[in-house]
């Protein structure tokens, strides 16, 4: 699963993985367009979010992440979209796995 919501809280925002700072990353509902599907979304405009190492600014294109320049780590480009990893996916909503009615709605 590339994209989860957080259930017992923030229910109007919606989650994903980022492989550069391995940790998640939330893409609030309002502000943002979305199409493509779970697995392979694009949101519009860019993402920045400020975590505890630094600034990650990105955009999100037919479930792929491309990390810009301004960004603290080192990752540039495109990276694939990955699954959000079980023990994340865990804090997030208590289990394994998440029904797709629970899924971000659209």
């Amino acid at each position: 699963m590339k994209l989860a919501p957080w259930i017992e809280s923030c229910k109007d925002r919606l989650y994903h993985w980022c492989p550069a700072c391995e940790t998640l990353h939330v893409i609030p509902e309002k502000g943002w367009t979305r199409t493509g599907t779970d697995d392979r979304p694009t949101f519009t405009p860019s993402f920045g979010q400020t975590t505890r190492r630094g600034y990650c600014h990105y955009n999100i294109t037919d479930g792929q992440l491309f990390f810009h320049v301004d960004s603290y780590h080192s990752v540039r480009g495109n990276v694939a979209l990955p699954d959000i990893p079980p023990a994340a996916l865990r804090r997030l909503n208590g289990a394994d796995y998440v029904t797709s009615e629970e899924v971000f709605k659209r």
